[in-house]
């Protein structure tokens, strides 16, 4: 039914993917999965995992890399790759091969946008040996709209306990204004999601938690937050770049 589905058009549903972790030579802390609506912080970091939970990740992360209804969005997602496969170690290196890096999707816009900015140059030099006159300028400025939209961004940590089943805590961190999508978005510089975001979106990201103790129980309210918007924000980021016009999509 999803490839029948996929056969006739039906658009991918975009979940953005992310993981923390504090110490470089262990696996991640935590793994979050977001949609449009809402983002699940997965607590990855159990001294004593079920075998239970440990295919019960798997299966979640396989659907995530490898289902033709699922489009997964990363940011450098390489090292976040070398976490995962450390965590689990049934996932091919080539699971996410149909994930898009909002990075690098980033960084050929500039390239694009660099090209075109040189050809418009020789053109408009051409023009004026032509004319003999002067071009005015166009007004290159960034056209963000009104924010248009709230999205309800929604935390679920998991954590398995031995010997009983697993339980689920569920808390609202708020909601987000987001710009509608504009076609007029002006490429700039900076290959950080801070910066990326910032020139795209024209959202400040709040970074303070990037490098807190991911490993400490219970997480605060505040690092549930920072994880959540970190994969939460790739969605509308690409759409934003892609021209998609998420309000009514």
């Amino acid at each position: 039914q999803q490839q029948k589905q996929q056969q006739r058009g039906m658009m991918k549903v975009a979940v953005g993917i992310d993981a923390e972790w504090r110490d470089p030579q262990l696996d991640c802390s935590i793994v979050q999965l977001a949609v449009h609506d809402l983002v699940w912080v997965i607590d990855t970091h159990i001294p004593l995992k079920t075998l239970e939970f440990k295919q019960q990740l798997h299966e979640v992360l396989e659907f995530v890399a490898t289902s033709p209804v699922v489009q997964p969005l990363g940011f450098s997602f390489h090292d976040d790759l070398v976490r995962l496969l450390r965590l689990d170690p049934a996932l091919s290196m080539d699971a996410f091969s149909s994930l898009v890096d909002v990075q690098a999707y980033q960084q050929q816009r500039l390239t694009c946008a660099s090209g075109k900015q040189k050809r418009a140059e020789r053109k408009q030099q051409a023009q004026l040996c032509r004319k003999k006159a002067p071009i005015a300028p166009s007004d290159s400025s960034t056209q963000y709209g009104q924010p248009s939209f709230v999205t309800r961004v929604v935390v679920a940590q998991l954590s398995p306990t031995v010997g009983n089943s697993s339980y689920m805590h569920q808390q609202v961190l708020g909601t987000f204004n987001t710009p509608r999508p504009s076609h007029s978005v002006q490429v700039k510089g900076g290959r950080s999601l801070k910066r990326i975001v910032q020139d795209v979106l024209g959202i400040q990201l709040n970074k303070a938690n990037q490098c807190s103790n991911w490993m400490r129980r219970p997480l605060r309210k505040d690092q549930l937050e920072y994880a959540a918007i970190d994969a939460w924000v790739l969605i509308p980021l690409l759409h934003h770049m892609q021209g998609v016009d998420i309000v009514n999509n």
